[in-house]
């Protein structure tokens, strides 16, 4: 079982696991449809899928379609929403409307 740190970690220290993470949040899909989106090989996204399933973030169904569990669910919404807003921020630096 893994801690809440390992878990943080497990999500964000592969830009591929947060991407994936991030994609299921759209629903279920095959590893077809993670290896065509993510532009990847079919051994490259079973390795992250194991990595997340081991995580308890992802599941596989009896149609061998993944999807996020509940907990997973939680922490893309919060990895989007943390990415969103460095954009915005990153975005606001840049344009020069930082004020600090």
């Amino acid at each position: 079982m893994y801690n809440t740190e390992d878990l943080l970690r497990l999500a964000i220290c592969s830009d591929l696991r947060k991407n994936i993470l991030i994609s299921l949040i759209e629903g279920k899909k095959s590893l077809a449809d993670l290896r065509d989106e993510m532009n990847i090989s079919s051994t490259t996204a079973i390795h992250a899928l194991k990595e997340l399933e081991k995580g308890n973030l992802t599941y596989q169904d009896k149609n061998r379609d993944y999807s996020l569990t509940i907990i997973g669910r939680i922490i893309a919404m919060k990895l989007l929403d943390f990415s969103e807003t460095a954009d915005t921020l990153k975005k606001t630096k840049n344009s020069g409307l930082s004020t600090i």
